[in-house]
């Protein structure tokens, strides 16, 4: 897990921050709209398996294809579990960047959520009940 340099040697900071954030939020919102019975796309649990699925290689297709950070699991979970096994287990220079993933996935997460509950099932209920 870490950040990349452009050109000129700045770190990309900012844009693994968003990166992060928005493709925590996307795999968070795509989970769950296919684990709540009201807006699942699919009562096949080999289609919402595959929707689930497709959701995360894209965003860590798209993720590595952007050249800003490499290794992000854009899971909150994984995030957690890869932060605590850097932070102990490697050298103090290999630890630099790990506060973004850690961090930004659950933001993003926490994003996802409300974005879940405030705005999407909302929508669902007004169209179900037209």
């Amino acid at each position: 897990m870490s950040v990349k340099t452009n050109a000129e040697g700045d770190t990309l900071l900012v844009q693994a921050m968003v990166l992060e954030m928005v493709g925590s939020m996307l795999i968070t919102f795509l989970y769950l709209t296919q684990t709540e019975k009201d807006t699942k796309m699919s009562e096949d649990p080999a289609i919402t398996t595959l929707i689930i699925a497709a959701t995360y290689i894209a965003v860590v297709g798209y993720g590595e294809a952007s050249g800003v950070a490499t290794g992000t699991p854009y899971n909150p979970a994984v995030a957690l579990g890869l932060f605590w096994a850097i932070l102990f287990q490697s050298d103090i220079k290999d630890t630099k960047h790990i506060w973004v993933f850690f961090f930004f996935a659950y933001a993003g997460s926490m994003l996802a959520v409300l974005l879940f509950e405030c705005v999407y099932k909302k929508a669902m209920a007004a169209r179900q009940n037209v």
